[in-house]
């Protein structure tokens, strides 16, 4: 291999860009399903603690705070590429998919468990923590 890293492989790139499309819509249904939740979660569970209301500024909080995860896992999406024209030198179809793979069930579950372990934290401590 050289020394240089081979970032101009069309092929890799051409690769990444065309499922870059799966990715999104992943993500999208990922924080569609985490609001969903979210909303369902506190209206049972945190109902039951104290008032909850889903209000304008819980909303758009949970929006910003997603476009901000979106960012994180583009970049995360990025260092796929870069390590699939780094290290797959033979242009290995099954190493990109499962390299993949494993970046977008990470990205989709993230919020998803992100949401779970916020309703452990209000379910233990239910004064401590404030929606």
């Amino acid at each position: 291999m050289d020394n240089q890293i081979l970032l101009d492989k069309p092929s890799s790139r051409q690769w990444w860009w065309t499922k870059i499309k799966d990715f999104y819509q992943g993500l999208l249904i990922s924080g569609l399903i985490t609001f969903i939740i979210y909303c369902a979660l506190g209206a049972s569970i945190v109902n039951v603690l104290r008032d909850y209301e889903l209000v304008l500024w819980a909303v758009l909080i949970f929006v910003v705070f997603f476009l901000i995860y979106t960012i994180l896992a583009s970049i995360l999406y990025a260092f796929g590429w870069l390590i699939d024209a780094a290290l797959n030198d033979n242009e290995s179809e099954r190493l990109r998919l499962q390299l993949f793979a494993t970046i977008y069930w990470a990205a989709v579950t993230i919020p998803v468990l992100a949401i779970g372990f916020l309703v452990y934290i209000v379910t233990k401590a239910p004064n401590s923590f404030i929606l």
